[in-house]
Protein backbone atom coordinates (compact mmCIF):
# COMPACT_ATOMS: atom_id res chain seq x y z
CA UNK A 1 0.00 0.00 0.00
CA UNK A 2 1.29 3.48 -0.59
CA UNK A 3 2.73 5.40 2.42
CA UNK A 4 5.11 8.04 3.76
CA UNK A 5 7.65 6.67 5.44
CA UNK A 6 11.23 7.15 6.74
CA UNK A 7 10.77 10.57 7.61
CA UNK A 8 13.44 12.66 8.86
CA UNK A 9 14.57 16.42 9.47
CA UNK A 10 15.41 16.74 5.65
CA UNK A 11 13.65 13.88 3.86
CA UNK A 12 10.73 11.76 3.75
CA UNK A 13 10.18 8.87 1.28
CA UNK A 14 6.75 8.32 -0.15
CA UNK A 15 5.79 5.26 -2.22
CA UNK A 16 2.88 4.05 -4.36
CA UNK A 17 1.62 1.87 -7.02
CA UNK A 18 -0.13 2.80 -10.55
CA UNK A 19 -2.80 0.17 -10.97
CA UNK A 20 -4.41 0.96 -14.22
CA UNK A 21 -4.23 3.18 -17.03
CA UNK A 22 -7.80 3.30 -18.66
CA UNK A 23 -6.43 2.38 -21.80
CA UNK A 24 -3.85 5.49 -22.35
CA UNK A 25 -0.37 5.29 -21.40
CA UNK A 26 0.96 6.68 -18.51
CA UNK A 27 3.45 9.18 -19.72
CA UNK A 28 4.45 10.53 -15.91
CA UNK A 29 3.80 9.67 -13.00
CA UNK A 30 5.10 11.20 -9.40
CA UNK A 31 4.47 13.58 -6.68
CA UNK A 32 3.68 16.95 -5.94
CA UNK A 33 3.96 18.49 -2.28
CA UNK A 34 4.33 22.31 -0.09
CA UNK A 35 3.85 23.65 3.26
CA UNK A 36 0.29 24.32 2.08
CA UNK A 37 -2.59 22.75 1.39
CA UNK A 38 -4.21 21.62 -1.88
CA UNK A 39 -0.54 21.48 -3.73
CA UNK A 40 -1.06 21.33 -8.00
CA UNK A 41 1.69 21.60 -10.50
CA UNK A 42 2.98 25.12 -11.39
CA UNK A 43 1.19 25.77 -8.10
CA UNK A 44 3.19 28.59 -5.99
CA UNK A 45 5.84 27.14 -3.50
CA UNK A 46 4.61 23.71 -4.75
CA UNK A 47 7.75 21.18 -5.56
CA UNK A 48 7.42 18.01 -8.20
CA UNK A 49 8.78 14.76 -7.93
CA UNK A 50 8.70 12.94 -10.89
CA UNK A 51 8.96 9.14 -10.05
CA UNK A 52 9.00 7.55 -13.76
CA UNK A 53 5.96 6.54 -15.96
CA UNK A 54 3.47 3.61 -16.57
CA UNK A 55 2.26 1.10 -14.14
CA UNK A 56 3.32 -0.44 -11.48
CA UNK A 57 5.29 -0.01 -7.80
CA UNK A 58 7.46 3.10 -7.25
CA UNK A 59 8.94 4.80 -4.83
CA UNK A 60 11.19 8.08 -4.06
CA UNK A 61 12.45 10.35 -1.34
CA UNK A 62 11.29 13.90 -1.09
CA UNK A 63 14.69 15.92 -0.01
CA UNK A 64 15.06 19.64 0.91
CA UNK A 65 12.77 19.75 3.39
CA UNK A 66 12.76 21.94 6.86
CA UNK A 67 12.87 20.86 10.20
CA UNK A 68 9.82 20.12 11.71
CA UNK A 69 7.24 21.75 9.07
CA UNK A 70 3.98 20.48 8.22
CA UNK A 71 4.03 19.18 4.56
CA UNK A 72 1.39 18.25 2.21
CA UNK A 73 2.06 15.71 -0.35
CA UNK A 74 -0.50 14.66 -3.49
CA UNK A 75 0.26 11.84 -6.23
CA UNK A 76 -0.33 12.55 -9.68
CA UNK A 77 -0.49 10.90 -12.77
CA UNK A 78 -0.52 12.27 -16.46
CA UNK A 79 -1.78 10.36 -19.83
CA UNK A 80 -3.55 11.28 -22.64
CA UNK A 81 -6.27 12.82 -21.38
CA UNK A 82 -5.06 14.67 -18.69
CA UNK A 83 -3.62 15.30 -15.23
CA UNK A 84 -5.37 13.11 -12.36
CA UNK A 85 -4.15 13.98 -8.38
CA UNK A 86 -4.67 11.99 -5.38
CA UNK A 87 -5.45 12.50 -1.63
CA UNK A 88 -3.95 15.05 -0.22
CA UNK A 89 -1.68 13.48 2.86
CA UNK A 90 0.05 15.61 5.72
CA UNK A 91 3.37 14.79 7.54
CA UNK A 92 6.02 17.00 9.97
CA UNK A 93 9.45 16.65 9.46
CA UNK A 94 11.28 16.12 12.47
CA UNK A 95 13.35 18.57 14.35
CA UNK A 96 16.44 19.68 13.66
CA UNK A 97 18.91 16.87 15.20
CA UNK A 98 21.80 18.16 17.77
CA UNK A 99 24.63 18.81 16.01
CA UNK A 100 26.89 15.84 15.84
CA UNK A 101 31.05 16.18 16.27
CA UNK A 102 32.90 14.65 13.46
CA UNK A 103 33.84 10.69 14.25
CA UNK A 104 37.23 11.42 15.35
CA UNK A 105 40.36 12.66 14.31
CA UNK A 106 40.21 10.83 10.93
CA UNK A 107 37.78 13.00 9.61
CA UNK A 108 38.17 15.95 8.46
CA UNK A 109 36.76 18.27 5.49
CA UNK A 110 38.16 17.72 2.56
CA UNK A 111 37.73 17.93 -1.36
CA UNK A 112 38.45 15.24 -3.50
CA UNK A 113 37.69 15.74 -7.27
CA UNK A 114 38.24 12.86 -10.27
CA UNK A 115 40.90 14.10 -12.22
CA UNK A 116 38.72 12.44 -15.45
CA UNK A 117 35.72 13.86 -14.93
CA UNK A 118 35.62 17.17 -13.22
CA UNK A 119 33.28 15.19 -10.70
CA UNK A 120 33.92 16.30 -7.03
CA UNK A 121 32.60 15.44 -3.50
CA UNK A 122 33.12 17.82 -0.61
CA UNK A 123 32.29 17.48 3.45
CA UNK A 124 33.62 15.86 6.56
CA UNK A 125 35.33 12.71 4.62
CA UNK A 126 38.12 9.99 6.11
CA UNK A 127 41.62 10.98 5.93
CA UNK A 128 42.60 7.73 3.84
CA UNK A 129 39.50 8.03 1.58
CA UNK A 130 39.72 7.89 -2.40
CA UNK A 131 37.23 8.90 -5.09
CA UNK A 132 36.22 6.49 -7.59
CA UNK A 133 34.45 7.55 -10.40
CA UNK A 134 32.82 4.59 -12.70
CA UNK A 135 30.50 3.18 -15.68
CA UNK A 136 27.29 3.12 -13.86
CA UNK A 137 25.98 -0.11 -12.64
CA UNK A 138 22.45 -0.32 -11.85
CA UNK A 139 20.30 -3.21 -9.62
CA UNK A 140 17.50 -4.95 -10.70
CA UNK A 141 15.03 -3.28 -8.53
CA UNK A 142 11.91 -0.56 -9.16
CA UNK A 143 14.15 1.95 -7.94
CA UNK A 144 17.36 1.40 -10.11
CA UNK A 145 14.10 0.35 -12.86
CA UNK A 146 13.17 3.82 -13.11
CA UNK A 147 16.59 5.53 -14.15
CA UNK A 148 16.55 2.78 -16.69
CA UNK A 149 13.27 3.98 -18.22
CA UNK A 150 14.41 7.82 -18.14
CA UNK A 151 17.67 6.47 -19.99
CA UNK A 152 15.38 5.12 -22.66
CA UNK A 153 12.90 8.01 -22.51
CA UNK A 154 13.31 10.12 -26.00
CA UNK A 155 11.75 13.11 -23.84
CA UNK A 156 14.92 13.30 -21.73
CA UNK A 157 18.81 13.65 -22.33
CA UNK A 158 20.88 11.69 -20.74
CA UNK A 159 24.02 14.52 -19.53
CA UNK A 160 25.72 11.80 -17.03
CA UNK A 161 25.39 8.12 -15.68
CA UNK A 162 28.71 7.30 -13.13
CA UNK A 163 28.79 5.44 -10.17
CA UNK A 164 30.19 7.58 -7.63
CA UNK A 165 31.89 6.16 -4.33
CA UNK A 166 34.22 7.02 -1.96
CA UNK A 167 36.83 3.68 -0.56
CA UNK A 168 36.11 4.80 3.21
CA UNK A 169 33.56 6.74 5.41
CA UNK A 170 31.98 10.01 5.34
CA UNK A 171 30.02 11.87 8.09
CA UNK A 172 27.07 14.28 7.66
CA UNK A 173 25.97 15.56 4.47
CA UNK A 174 28.47 15.70 1.03
CA UNK A 175 28.46 18.63 -1.81
CA UNK A 176 28.81 17.09 -5.28
CA UNK A 177 29.52 18.99 -7.99
CA UNK A 178 29.42 17.52 -11.39
CA UNK A 179 31.03 19.43 -15.08
CA UNK A 180 27.76 20.27 -17.76
CA UNK A 181 28.10 20.98 -20.89
CA UNK A 182 27.72 25.12 -20.72
CA UNK A 183 25.32 25.38 -23.19
CA UNK A 184 22.95 24.13 -20.40
CA UNK A 185 24.11 27.38 -17.86
CA UNK A 186 20.64 28.32 -16.46
CA UNK A 187 18.75 24.46 -17.39
CA UNK A 188 17.17 23.05 -14.27
CA UNK A 189 18.79 19.40 -14.74
CA UNK A 190 17.27 16.13 -12.43
CA UNK A 191 19.62 14.05 -10.81
CA UNK A 192 18.41 10.27 -10.06
CA UNK A 193 19.95 7.96 -7.29
CA UNK A 194 18.54 4.91 -6.54
CA UNK A 195 20.46 3.29 -2.84
CA UNK A 196 18.74 0.09 -1.04
CA UNK A 197 15.66 0.18 -3.54
CA UNK A 198 14.72 3.77 -3.46
CA UNK A 199 14.73 6.40 -5.63
CA UNK A 200 16.61 9.45 -4.72
CA UNK A 201 15.65 12.81 -6.78
CA UNK A 202 17.57 15.84 -6.67
CA UNK A 203 17.34 19.16 -8.95
CA UNK A 204 19.75 21.96 -9.65
CA UNK A 205 20.62 24.54 -12.32
CA UNK A 206 23.20 24.75 -14.43
CA UNK A 207 25.69 27.66 -13.26
CA UNK A 208 29.10 28.17 -15.07
CA UNK A 209 29.18 24.47 -16.85
CA UNK A 210 28.47 22.70 -13.68
CA UNK A 211 25.73 21.62 -11.04
CA UNK A 212 26.61 21.18 -7.02
CA UNK A 213 24.05 19.76 -4.53
CA UNK A 214 23.90 18.17 -0.86
CA UNK A 215 24.46 14.58 -0.93
CA UNK A 216 23.52 11.47 1.80
CA UNK A 217 24.26 8.33 0.20
CA UNK A 218 26.63 7.06 -2.89
CA UNK A 219 27.19 4.92 -5.86
CA UNK A 220 24.79 5.33 -9.21
CA UNK A 221 23.78 8.34 -10.40
CA UNK A 222 22.25 9.27 -13.94
CA UNK A 223 21.55 13.33 -14.52
CA UNK A 224 18.86 14.19 -17.07
CA UNK A 225 17.40 17.84 -18.68
CA UNK A 226 14.31 17.68 -20.73
CA UNK A 227 14.80 17.22 -24.83
CA UNK A 228 14.71 20.45 -26.96
CA UNK A 229 11.49 18.92 -27.98
CA UNK A 230 9.65 18.65 -25.01
CA UNK A 231 7.91 21.39 -23.57
CA UNK A 232 9.85 22.69 -20.50
CA UNK A 233 8.05 21.29 -17.29
CA UNK A 234 9.02 21.65 -13.67
CA UNK A 235 11.75 18.62 -12.75
CA UNK A 236 10.72 15.56 -11.36
CA UNK A 237 8.91 14.35 -8.58
CA UNK A 238 6.43 11.88 -5.43
CA UNK A 239 3.85 9.18 -5.71
CA UNK A 240 1.00 6.55 -5.44
CA UNK A 241 -1.56 4.78 -6.08
CA UNK A 242 -3.52 5.17 -9.72
CA UNK A 243 -6.06 4.58 -11.74
CA UNK A 244 -6.31 6.23 -15.39
CA UNK A 245 -8.52 6.80 -16.97
CA UNK A 246 -9.44 5.90 -20.52
CA UNK A 247 -8.98 8.73 -23.37
CA UNK A 248 -11.82 11.00 -24.22
CA UNK A 249 -13.03 10.92 -20.16
CA UNK A 250 -12.99 13.94 -18.20
CA UNK A 251 -9.90 14.13 -16.05
CA UNK A 252 -10.96 16.82 -13.05
CA UNK A 253 -8.75 17.23 -9.95
CA UNK A 254 -10.18 14.34 -7.96
CA UNK A 255 -11.73 11.87 -10.07
CA UNK A 256 -12.13 8.44 -9.46
CA UNK A 257 -8.81 7.23 -11.54
CA UNK A 258 -6.51 8.20 -9.32
CA UNK A 259 -6.57 5.65 -5.83
CA UNK A 260 -4.29 6.78 -3.13
CA UNK A 261 -4.56 4.62 -0.10
CA UNK A 262 -2.00 6.26 2.22
CA UNK A 263 -3.35 5.70 5.50
CA UNK A 264 -3.39 8.11 7.66
CA UNK A 265 -3.59 6.52 11.25
CA UNK A 266 0.09 4.58 9.39
CA UNK A 267 1.97 8.09 8.54
CA UNK A 268 0.93 9.00 12.44
CA UNK A 269 2.45 5.34 13.74
CA UNK A 270 5.34 5.85 11.64
CA UNK A 271 6.29 9.20 12.49
CA UNK A 272 5.79 8.82 16.11
CA UNK A 273 8.11 5.70 15.37
CA UNK A 274 11.14 7.67 13.78
CA UNK A 275 10.45 10.57 16.36
CA UNK A 276 10.73 7.26 19.05
CA UNK A 277 13.92 6.57 17.07
CA UNK A 278 15.59 10.01 17.04
CA UNK A 279 15.10 10.21 20.45
CA UNK A 280 16.72 7.03 20.98
CA UNK A 281 19.78 7.91 18.79
CA UNK A 282 20.39 11.23 20.60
Amino acid sequence: DPAISEITDSEATVSGRVTSDGGAIVSERGFIFSTTANPRINGLGVTKVIAGQGLGDYAVTLTGLMPDTVYTVAAYAINIAGIAYGEDVTFTSLPEPEPKPAPGSDYIFRTLTDSMTGISLSGTIHKDALLTVESINLEDDPACQTIRQYMKDDNYLLLLSKNISLTEDFAGDLTMTIPVDSTYNGKIVTILHCVEGTLKTYTATVTDGKIAFNITSLSPFAVFVKAPSVTPDDPYEPNEHITIPKTGESSPARQGWLLLNISAAALVSLLILKKRRKLTDC
